[in-house]
Parts: C-alpha cells; sequence; structure tokens
C-alpha cells in the first residue's frame, strides 16, 4: 500500500465489495429462476386440477440485485 492513500484504499475495498455483492446477486437470481421453474414443473404434475405457474417480476429482479450490492457494499466497509 506503499504511495496510496486511506481513501484510495476504502475506494477499492467499497468497489470489490460491491462486485462480490453483485456477482452473488447474480448467483441467486439464477437459482432462483431455476428453482422456480423445478418447482412449478413439480406442482404442475402433482396438482393435476389446479393450473400452477411462477411469476418473478422484473422489479424483483433489480430490486434483489440492488440489496444485494448494498448489502456487500455494507459488509464490506
Amino acid at each position: 500500500a506503499l504511495g496510496t492513500t486511506r481513501r484510495e484504499i476504502l475506494e477499492l475495498f467499497i468497489a470489490e465489495s460491491a462486485l462480490i455483492g453483485l456477482v452473488g446477486g447474480f448467483i441467486g437470481v439464477s437459482l432462483g429462476f431455476l428453482l422456480s421453474g423445478i418447482i412449478g414443473f413439480i406442482l404442475s404434475i402433482v396438482l393435476t386440477d389446479i393450473p400452477a405457474s411462477t411469476y418473478i417480476s422484473p422489479f424483483m429482479v433489480i430490486a434483489s440485485l440492488i440489496f444485494a450490492v448494498v448489502m456487500g457494499v455494507a459488509s464490506g466497509t
């Protein structure tokens, strides 16, 4: 850390934390889509009389990613 200021080091930590949060958010959203599809498929087989479908709104995907980044930054500082 020779030649860098405390502010530059803090900025690096925050950027790294945000990136880790974003990657974790993408992994979480992807697993959510996958599990939602699997559960919807299983429910359509088990509950033949009741139509079952899953829906994930784009707003919830964006909100989840923003939340993951904010939590990543909060935990990294």
